[in-house]
């Protein structure tokens, strides 16, 4: 996906036989949780508006909820390999982006519209997920 003045968050469409759809679910809202609490960091000192430092503060104090969550859904013996596969995604390129965003006096609008794109591509990974057919009987989901 693309942004007016050359910020994009790359989410590639999936490739038959490459990651199951709940691994790359659980991959998605991993790289996903790390990017909104470091992002919604940076937006804690680099915007000047209430209304998006408020939003901010909210997705930081989220963070721990919601990664006790996915630690839960993953389980403790892969917890490492979702965390760092999910964290090496386009996410992460995003924050020096939005530091320079901050630079120009553009962080509002584009930290704002990361945020919306970063949904937007967790909700098309669990949409696949959720289409997926349901695991044979003794096999994982796949």
């Amino acid at each position: 996906m693309a942004l007016t003045g050359g910020l994009s968050i790359g989410h590639s469409p999936p490739v038959a036989g490459a990651v199951p759809p709940a691994e790359r679910f659980l991959r998605e809202a991993s790289a996903n949780n790390l990017f909104a609490s470091q992002s919604s960091e940076l937006a804690l000192t680099s915007s000047h508006d209430p209304d998006v430092q408020a939003f901010a503060r909210g997705m930081v104090d989220r963070r721990p909820l919601l990664t006790r969550q996915l630690r839960a859904a993953v389980g403790p013996s892969n917890w490492g390999m979702i965390v760092n596969e999910g964290s090496s995604g386009a996410f992460q390129a995003r924050i020096p982006q939005l530091m320079f965003a901050a630079q120009k006096g553009d962080f509002d609008r584009a930290f704002l519209q990361s945020q919306v794109e970063a949904s937007a591509a967790l909700k098309a990974d669990l949409e696949e997920f959720i289409r997926s057919p349901p695991p044979r009987k003794g096999c994982a989901r796949r």
